[in-house]
């Protein structure tokens, strides 16, 4: 009896252990539900990808002139830059009249204008409170493409001044809303001289901001 027990014994240690089974692999849609859950500000790649989508979009109006009657009166008397000063947009004056020289970049005032565009937007989701990237790159790319700023585009000296006078507001607001108040202020007065609409747009983002925070505070 005594026998049998220990040959059992013996048995059963020189049994091979068991190997543990390897783990499925991981799902397509797995790794993909994992990438839209990723909180942060956007990559590089992301951030490149949402440039050159909206540069696709307003690549045209660096290819094609559209002659506009202001375009038109530029070509004219290209350095004569006292009609815009007038208005008192001395920086779209300074940025059109001094660093451009009244020159056409077609091209590359597309790039530059769509590059701040998405820097602008992206300044504004991270105000807004987007958590997700997704989300965030969602938000970049809709809130830089639409008729308005197409047809602002197609103005050869307002491709970068406009995306700049944006741009300014919407980080003078940035500062403003985390405590440097000074100097946001400071660059959000500088916004109108570049585009005088560019302070609707960051009165547009502070209104957005506090109705965010007021449904916050609101839920349970």
């Amino acid at each position: 009896m005594l026998h049998q027990h220990d040959q059992r014994r013996e048995d059963v240690e020189s049994a091979p252990a068991a190997v543990a089974a390897p783990p499925p692999p991981a799902l397509a849609g797995d790794a993909w539900s994992r990438r839209l859950t990723v909180r942060g500000p956007l990559t590089p790649t992301a951030f490149a990808l949402a440039w050159l989508l909206v540069l696709v979009a307003y690549g045209f109006q660096g290819i094609v002139p559209a002659f506009n009657a202001d375009d038109v009166m530029q070509m004219q008397n290209p350095h004569d830059v006292h009609a815009i000063l007038a208005q008192g947009r001395w920086g779209y004056a300074w940025l059109f009249g001094v660093v451009q020289d009244s020159a056409y970049l077609p091209l590359l005032s597309t790039a530059v204008g769509a590059l701040l565009l998405c820097c602008t937007a992206a300044i504004a989701a991270a105000v807004l409170g987007f958590e997700l990237t997704v989300s965030r790159f969602a938000f970049v790319v809709v809130a830089s493409v639409s008729a308005y700023y197409g047809e602002l585009f197609s103005y050869d000296s307002t491709r970068v001044a406009v995306p700049l006078g944006n741009l300014a507001a919407v980080l003078g607001l940035a500062w403003a809303v985390r405590g440097r108040r000074v100097t946001g202020t400071v660059v959000m007065a500088l916004a109108p001289a570049f585009y005088p609409a560019a302070s609707e747009l960051a009165a547009t983002v502070l209104v957005a901001y506090a109705l965010r925070r007021c449904a916050r505070r609101d839920a349970p």
